[in-house]
């Protein structure tokens, strides 16, 4: 079966109309629609769908424990800044076992083993991508990934396309106008463009 035909076998198993499936494709692969998707996107689309199914069979790999989030939160940064090749969790365990010598998320209960795996990925993301972790009052994660997005895409205000995506989502995240949830959405899109332009 071809991945387009499983993406809309498990769309109707799931009961999702075409709009939610949209949505849902937004935010697991950072693209809407399914003609716009790499090969590997609609392959990591699928994984994620069978996953809400109930039909993951790969129940080891799932993420969890005290820094999972964490861990997770920084992976999916270094994917929408186009440092991070592979998406999966897979590849972030991969990463975590070559830091701290833990071999799952749920093992990693250490403070200094986590600490090896979340500074280093938070190390190798400000090196490859210029990113300036500023931790304080009113800067979060995202705040931080936006702004080296922002300045690897080159987006200025006086760009004089008001149709530009990439800037409408920059203006509103300079305006503070976006909540956790909107900011996700501005990160994959830029994100989505620094792949692209890879």
């Amino acid at each position: 079966m071809t991945a387009l035909k499983a993406i809309h076998a498990l769309a109707r198993q799931l009961g999702m109309d075409e709009e939610t499936r949209r949505a849902f494709s937004e935010r697991e692969v950072g693209q809407r629609s399914l003609r716009a998707m790499s090969p590997s996107q609609q392959h990591q689309l699928v994984v994620a769908m069978k996953r809400a199914a109930g039909q993951d069979n790969s129940r080891t790999t799932a993420l969890a424990g005290p820094y999972a989030k964490k861990l997770q939160a920084l992976w999916i940064a270094g994917w929408n800044l186009g440092i991070v090749q592979n998406r999966e969790d897979k590849a972030l365990l991969a990463f975590v076992k070559r830091q701290s010598g833990v071999d799952h998320t749920r093992f990693l209960l250490e403070a200094d083993k986590a600490e090896a795996a979340i500074g280093a990925l938070e190390a190798w993301i400000a090196r490859e991508a210029g990113v300036v972790w500023r931790k304080g009052k009113g800067r979060d994660v995202q705040d931080c990934v936006i702004e080296a997005q922002v300045r690897i895409l080159g987006l200025k205000t006086a760009d004089p396309d008001p149709s530009n995506v990439c800037l409408q989502a920059y203006d509103a995240w300079r305006a503070g106008s976006l909540d956790r949830a909107s900011k996700q959405r501005a990160m994959n899109l830029l994100g989505q463009n620094i792949r692209a332009a890879r």
